[in-house]
């Protein structure tokens, strides 16, 4: 089996660059109802468990990193991560220029694939961390994932996974040279996975990969440029259960939202 880590890897941190991170966050830079920041928190973390801003797709099970196709433009599927026992420990940066804009990515990654036991099925330890940093002539932004994962497998097919760890995701736009195009705008939260369990779409039975169990328990803040001579804060704590079928109940400030993982649309 032929596999060239570090390759694979910065390709699928270059594809999803040019995908989702040159451009400015559609999030407008003001205060939010609680059902907005609501769907805010289920997209973060949508991000942070599927890797679409770097790092490790859960849903592909064994086979980690991972950048799906978007916009019929090539990127990498995905590696699988070799013999139990193997390891993997990198740190690496580098420029990417895209037409008037200037993207660093900095990356630092652990993995170690780790043995079947008495009591354990298959799994994985997954540390990672991504920072994003780009500048336009008229924004400049930055994105920063982390990832601390321990999955391990359900059934002997390995096509259900238990999931515990935490992750956290960062976004942030901001104006430069006097620019009016953006505000001051940053976005971050962070969580802690409890009890997760999801299938993949190796399991002939599922149509589409799902998370169907477990709860996150999350804190973040919204900071943005209201207007004011300083800037606003506005932070939150609360939970997100996982219903499956890409839906979870995010409860805050008293009360629950369901809303729907991929879009972040409350339903």
């Amino acid at each position: 089996m032929k596999y060239t880590v570090k390759n694979l890897l910065i390709l699928s941190l270059f594809a999803s660059i040019a995908y989702s991170a040159c451009k400015k966050e559609t999030t407008p830079a003001d205060k939010k109802s609680d059902a907005k920041i609501a769907g805010q928190i289920a997209m973060n973390l949508y991000k942070s468990l599927s890797g679409s801003d770097g790092g490790a797709n859960i849903q592909n099970g064994l086979n980690v990193y991972s950048v799906n196709k978007k916009n019929n433009k090539l990127a990498v599927n995905s590696f699988y991560v070799g013999e139990c026992g193997l390891m993997m420990d990198t740190t690496f940066s580098f420029d990417v220029s895209r037409g008037d804009s200037i993207t660093t990515l900095s990356n630092r990654m652990k993995f170690v694939s780790l043995c079947k036991t008495a009591t354990l099925l298959r799994g994985y330890t997954f540390d990672d961390s991504i920072k994003i940093i780009g500048k336009t002539p008229t924004f400049g932004f930055t994105r920063l994932a982390t990832q601390h994962f321990a999955v391990y497998g359900i059934d002997s097919a390995y096509t259900q996974f238990s999931l515990n760890g935490s992750s956290g995701f960062t976004t942030s736009d901001y104006p430069l040279n006097g620019s009016k195009a953006v505000k001051y705008n940053l976005f971050s939260t962070d969580y802690v996975m409890k009890g997760v369990k999801f299938n993949t779409g190796r399991d002939p039975k599922v149509v589409n990969p799902n998370i169907y169990e477990g709860i996150a328990e999350f804190s973040g803040k919204h900071v943005y440029d209201g207007g004011s001579p300083s800037y606003n804060v506005d932070k939150y704590t609360g939970t997100v259960e996982f219903l499956g079928n890409w839906k979870v109940k995010i409860t805050y400030n008293g009360t629950a939202y369901t809303v729907d993982l991929n879009t972040g649309i409350v339903i």
